[in-house]
């Protein structure tokens, strides 16, 4: 089912920092890479709506980056103003993403080899 601005249940249970929710729909197969109408993916949404509980959403973020360790373009992916999720994370000044910006690091390193 898709929500308002065509977010996934994936999108707002990363939005949400909700665990347990996204490991469920993450094993039943939701994708990381669908985007809303805004260009955003889930990954966009972790990082820049944080739930209450920063360790939750560093988590969440670990998970999806793990789950997609055979095609990690979701990372760069941009939303419609160009924004990857790893500029939202420095714009709102996100101390949660310590795991993110470490892997995405990692993938920049291995590119440039």
């Amino acid at each position: 089912m898709v929500a308002v601005y065509r977010k996934t249940a994936l999108h707002l249970a990363a939005r949400k920092g909700l665990v347990r929710v996204v490991d469920m729909l993450l094993a039943a197969g939701a994708k990381l890479d669908v985007t809303d109408q805004e260009g955003w993916t889930p990954l966009h949404d972790a990082i820049t709506y944080p739930g209450s509980d920063n360790d939750a959403t560093a988590t969440i973020i670990s998970k999806f980056c793990s789950s997609m360790s055979h095609d990690r373009s979701f990372i760069d992916r941009q939303n419609m103003d160009g924004e990857t999720a790893l500029h939202m994370a420095a714009r709102f000044n996100s101390v949660h993403l310590i795991p993110f910006k470490q892997l995405h690091d990692k993938i920049q390193t291995q590119i440039r080899t």
